[in-house]
């Protein structure tokens, strides 16, 4: 799974973004694992204090490999790997879990996956027989134009 935000305002600094992302992390991770040391969320943090530009139109994409890493790029060039389930999992909570960051980009991407499976939120499963293609999940695209904190959020990708 990918998430790519887009930087859609003039001025942001990776520090906003690093404090985002981690008062959010934090809180998930508290919530689910109350015992955890935080090594994880530390060294995500220190990806983002790099002296790294963000004008308008940066991509910044974060994907999860299927052995729990998660990898973070900037402008098309990593930043860095963080190897934790734990991590992965409170991050991709921040869009699609129980409280997300923007309930309607959560509808978004639910909107956007039953679309790519052929059915709509509203329909029935699928008759057998109908099941989509393999190459449908190989991309994933959910357009998403939610502003969170000076960036959108704009495709979340299943990568299996």
């Amino acid at each position: 799974m990918t998430v790519r935000l887009v930087i859609n305002c003039k001025g942001i600094k990776i520090s906003t973004v690093k404090d985002a992302f981690e008062k959010s992390l934090r809180n998930r991770l508290l919530k689910t694992n109350p015992g955890m040391d935080y090594h994880c969320l530390t060294t995500f943090g220190s990806f983002f204090t790099k002296d790294i530009p963000l004008p308008a139109g940066t991509t910044i994409d974060f994907r999860q490999t299927a052995d729990g890493k998660l990898v973070t790029e900037i402008g098309g060039n990593q930043i860095g790997v963080v190897c934790s389930k734990d991590l992965c999992r409170a991050f991709f909570d921040m869009y699609i879990g129980d409280i997300p960051v923007s309930e309607q980009t959560k509808e978004e991407i639910g909107k956007n996956v039953a679309s790519i499976i052929g059915k709509s939120t509203d329909d029935a499963p699928q008759k057998a027989g109908s099941a989509p293609a393999v190459g449908d999940f190989k991309k994933l695209d959910c357009a998403v134009r939610k502003g969170v904190v000076g960036w959108e959020v704009i495709h979340a990708i299943n990568n299996k």
